[in-house]
């Protein structure tokens, strides 16, 4: 029964939810989750483990830890394994379950699976189990899938029926009842805070409005559902060690959406599945979705598919399989947001949503059992395809250079991570106006078994099936890192310009002591960082006033950090050199002193006696997700201290401290106390940074003069789909000699771009625009010709002066979900002035 059938069935199928609500929950049992079954008495349920029954409350990250080991301990059918951590030192845990035999040789029955799917090994073993990947709430406050996952994970554990002991036979089921344990234990804490005794259904209620940043993200306030491929957390990180390990055949991703839909599983929209993802994994998708239908069908519950959600972004739960041989499947439960609320389809109740995903559980599992021999053959073909179809493309390999070991290093390493095949470069090459040396390059073959992963990460997508993505729409990893590379035709491609695996070849370096100047060339990643210990630690330093060339012909940007070994004593010397030796930064040293080499052109300013330090605002209407870039690049990649203010004590709020105040993304309805302070501060001095819409602030102070773009009025819902950038790379056009492009070598920078507020500016006495969009500004993806052509030659960096200090606009952000590490230079030049 699908969403649009007759208002006559439409009641039928709520009747059950409306009449829920009128249940007593103390009265709730197993049978209302789970199908009738034996059960082993000494494997406790849940309610016995809790004390109450799952749905009364929101169980706590740590309950739900220690049940899960519990049940290990219980049963002869789950192992337990911690597989990482998060920020917050919560544990990641998966649990295996399966028949007492498959978990006897485990270790055999991955080395076999795995042989089995190789393309380059010819042994086949038969009658292997399928491997099976069942996840639950990367949204901390979409929980009901984790706390179904109790109930799942008992009666896998306890039910004696044969139907799940062959179930066991003939899967391994790896378990992961919480992928975002930090975010999950977030909401637990405030929505049972907030819980009342009669469970007030009114949408008004405290319980039901949870508050800025939510649950839904990790501790640094990503999504890490849009984490799978970036591989920012270390969430992620770890997941995808066990996948990649692994293999699985199927993945699910149990999910929740607003309180008024209904239940979601996948297909999503058809002309929105990404283009390398073959067909075959569709029609498996919707043949298992059958199973769904009829479980869902059995308890009278409502649902839709092939609507509203996609399977176009490889870096999304339910998407990322679909690039490895493997059917990921999606389902979005209407959330309950607490225990009981009224919606548009009468009364929800969390018990209500715990239910659905149980049922869409073991839907999934059954519908793996009957089709496990065609899924093991669709992984097999896949891998064995596509490796076949690498001959035949028009592309043998890519080759990436970059002279920062850094980020060389984090794009080969994300790679790696993947099981991408990556090869260090053996001979310098040649690919038009652009020389790939051995030390700064490395090459990615595209004939290996994850063809199809490496193709959607280097690839430029710019023709689409249709005009609307629920996410990004293109997320070439080259660009984000602002590398150098080339597609090199199958024709020109030889085999012997690979060398060995590629590791890492940075050697740790050591002030010398016949060198008098050492200069850190401003354009790495890590090079901000550095200079924030050398303030910290009141080591003296000089900055590059203009670019300098060396009489070896190196060349330094503008605001490189300049050291005289002679005014450093022996801890400033370990301090800096213990730094830069763990975060890969590299010194260039030279014999003569600052002073003389000011005779060959080295003009120098000293190094700001002020440290710098830097707020950023937070709070309501305010885009958690920018903000949480923001604070992720400053606090855990460049160890930069960096305070929080809300944005609602910003009026009492001393703020003649900070050097930097930073505006991200968001709605800023400032109070008139509030605007006169953060007018003082700049013109006594103070930085402002504001990133996309926050640029509202400064045009209401007079400080940008600025001309809003508007697009043309539309008026059908796929229209308005159409003027939506829901993510997609521009080209920008830079001045390199102005201080907020230092350490940018190149005119012209790929940013990431979402919104379409594009404003046209000309260079005034107060303002300068630093960066415009380029006059062919789409790189890739998605962007309709009206997005395009405002975009051409509009503002996307621009700095005022306001009295003493400066306001900076940001169109794009140069932080976007923590993978864009081409746009580190450009944020640490605007918040460390």
């Amino acid at each position: 029964m699908k969403q649009l059938l007759s208002i006559t069935i439409i009641c039928i199928i709520l009747s059950p939810l409306m009449l829920f609500s009128q249940i007593d929950f103390n009265e709730i049992g197993l049978e209302y989750y789970l199908p009738e079954s034996n059960y082993k008495n000494d494997v406790p349920t849940p309610k016995e483990f809790l004390g109450y029954q799952v749905g009364e409350w929101h169980v706590n990250h740590d309950r739900l830890v220690a049940y899960m080991s519990t049940l290990a301990k219980s049963s002869d059918r789950i192992i337990l394994q911690e597989y990482g951590k998060t920020y917050e030192e919560r544990p990641l845990i998966n649990l295996f379950i399966s028949s007492p035999k498959n978990l006897a040789r485990l270790d055999e029955i991955k080395k076999l699976h795995q042989q089995n799917i190789d393309p380059t090994v010819e042994t086949f073993t038969p009658d292997l189990p399928l491997i099976f990947y069942q996840g639950y709430s990367i949204h901390g406050d979409e929980s009901s899938g984790a706390n179904g996952a109790m109930l799942v994970a008992y009666h896998l554990a306890a039910s004696t029926d044969p139907e799940i002991e062959k179930m066991l036979d003939d899967l391994i089921i790896i378990f992961d009842p919480c992928y975002n344990p930090d975010g999950f234990q977030r909401y637990a804490a405030w929505v049972n805070a907030h819980q009342d005794h009669m469970h007030t259904p009114d949408p008004n209620d405290l319980s039901h409005n949870e508050p800025w940043p939510t649950g839904r993200t990790n501790h640094y306030w990503f999504d890490l559902n849009r984490d799978w491929l970036l591989l920012t957390h270390k969430e992620s990180r770890a997941r995808i060690k066990v996948i990649q390990e692994w293999r699985p055949g199927v993945l699910t991703d149990h999910h929740e959406m607003g309180k008024n839909s209904t239940f979601f599983f996948q297909p999503g929209v058809p002309s929105r599945t990404n283009h390398l993802t073959p067909e075959i994994n569709q029609q498996h998708t919707e043949a298992i979705s059958k199973y769904h239908e009829r479980a869902l069908d059995s308890i009278g519950a409502e649902y839709f598919s092939k609507k509203r959600f996609d399977d176009f972004y490889y870096g999304k739960g339910s998407t990322y399989p679909d690039g490895q041989g493997c059917i990921g499947i999606l389902f979005e439960q209407a959330t309950s947001e607490g225990i009981r609320q009224e919606t548009e389809n009468g009364i929800l109740t969390f018990p209500f949503c715990v239910r659905n995903q149980v049922v869409t559980s073991f839907s999934s599992l059954n519908a793996a059992v009957d089709m496990k021999e065609d899924i093991q053959s669709y992984s097999r073909d896949f891998y064995r395809d596509r490796y076949a179809d690498a001959d035949d493309y028009n592309t043998a390999a890519f080759i990436v250079k970059m002279d920062d070991p850094w980020r060389r290093d984090r794009f080969a390493d994300i790679l790696a991570q993947h099981s991408i095949t990556v090869k260090k470069l053996k001979f310098e090459q040649t690919y038009g106006d652009v020389q790939y040396s051995p030390e700064e390059s490395f090459v990615v073959p595209l004939k290996q078994m994850q063809h199809t992963l490496v193709r959607s990460i280097f690839e430029t997508v710019n023709e689409f099936q249709d005009s609307v993505f629920y996410d990004v729409s293109t997320w070439t990893f080259p660009f984000a890192f602002n590398a150098e590379y080339t597609a090199v035709p199958s024709e020109d491609f030889a085999t012997e310009i690979m060398g060995d695996d590629y590791t890492s070849d940075f050697k740790e370096e050591f002030l010398l002591r016949s060198a008098r100047t050492m200069m850190v060339d401003w354009n790495q990643y890590m090079a901000p960082a550095l200079l924030n210990v050398l303030q910290q630690n009141e080591i003296p330093y000089s900055r590059l006033a203009e670019e300098f060339c060396a009489k070896d012909g190196t060349t330094f940007k503008a605001g490189s950090l300049v050291l005289e070994r002679t005014a450093l004593d022996s801890k400033q010397q370990k301090t800096i050199t213990d730094f830069a030796n763990e975060h890969q930064i590299r010194f260039s040293q030279m014999a003569e002193a600052p002073s003389v080499l000011a005779e060959d052109g080295l003009t120098l300013t000293k190094g700001k006696k002020k440290k710098t330090k830097i707020a950023l605002m937070t709070g309501d209407g305010l885009n958690s997700y920018d903000v949480g870039h923001a604070w992720f690049q400053l606090d855990y990649r460049w160890k930069i201290p960096v305070t929080r203010l809300e944005i609602r004590d910003l009026y009492r709020t001393d703020i003649s401290d900070y050097t930097t105040i930073v505006l991200s993304d968001g709605n800023y309805n400032l109070d008139g106390n509030s605007l006169k302070k953060i007018n003082d501060w700049v013109n006594n001095g103070g930085n402002l940074v504001c990133i996309k819409k926050s640029v509202s602030v400064a045009m209401g102070q007079k400080w940008f003069d600025f001309e809003l773009q508007k697009l043309n009025a539309v008026e059908t819902d796929e229209e308005k789909g159409a003027q939506v950038i829901g993510g997609c790379i521009l080209s920008i056009d830079i001045d390199p000699a102005h201080g907020l492009c230092r350490g940018i070598t190149d005119t012209s920078i790929p940013v990431f771009r979402k919104g379409n507020d594009w404003y046209l500016a000309e260079n005034t006495e107060q303002q300068t625009i630093v960066a415009r969009h380029s006059a062919e500004p789409l790189i890739s993806g998605f962007a309709s010709d009206e997005n395009v052509e405002k975009a051409k030659n509009s503002v996307a960096i621009a700095e005022a002066k306001v009295g003493e200090g400066s306001v900076i606009y940001l169109a794009e952000n140069p932080n976007f979900r923590g993978y864009w590490y081409g746009g580190a230079m450009l944020f640490a030049n605007c918040v460390m002035r």
